[in-house]
């Protein structure tokens, strides 16, 4: 029986805690299947981070700066034997969001009168990690909206619909325990 609060995380979980909660509910399927998710961890460098605020001239949130500096960048595998991928790019490969757009036709779809404003939104966000392989599909901070605590939206940009903002204010930490829930309950269905 899994435990249901390895399902849903805690209001306030840090993106540590999350995928700390990602591998033990994964630990707890190692009976019934050897198709689970494990994370490991790479350092990142401290002078990695400074580098890439430097570059991209903003301070990266507290939050996702606390994961990198404390436990390095997350690597997720899926299955016994596979090799674990980056969850998030190396912080030298945080790039600013316009550099996602590979392709003009990217946004045909865009009506002309909103185009300006899609490639303003585009420049003020800092693209963290490439949500689907293969797929020009983003997960991005909007560093043009910072709150009090330094924390910044992650915003999503799709190829197909250029550019999602979230409900509410959504942090780093707050995006990957979404993640983690989300993963969580798919295994949970598949397994549990």
């Amino acid at each position: 029986m899994i435990r249901d609060d390895l399902l849903k995380g805690p209001v306030g979980e840090s993106a540590a805690a999350a995928l700390a909660r990602l591998k033990e509910f994964n630990d707890a399927l190692r009976d019934q299947t050897d198709w689970i998710y494990h994370v490991d961890y790479q350092a990142a460098g401290l002078h990695g981070l400074a580098e890439a605020e430097r570059g991209l001239g903003i301070r990266l949130p507290p939050s996702y700066m606390r994961l990198l500096s404390d436990h390095g960048l997350p690597y997720i595998g899926y299955g016994k034997n596979s090799k674990p991928d980056p969850l998030l790019f190396e912080p030298r490969q945080l790039r600013p969001g316009d550099h996602c757009v590979y392709d003009p036709e990217d946004l045909l779809h865009v009506p002309a009168e909103e185009l300006d404003a899609v490639m303003d939104r585009l420049r003020a966000s800092a693209a963290f990690q490439q949500t689907d392989s293969g797929a020009y599909n983003y997960a991005m901070f909007r560093t043009d909206l910072v709150n009090e605590d330094g924390e910044m939206p992650v915003s999503l940009y799709l190829h197909d619909e250029v550019y999602e903002d979230p409900e509410g204010f959504v942090t780093f930490d707050q995006y990957i325990s979404a993640f983690v829930d989300e993963s969580n309950a798919g295994q949970a269905e598949d397994y549990a």
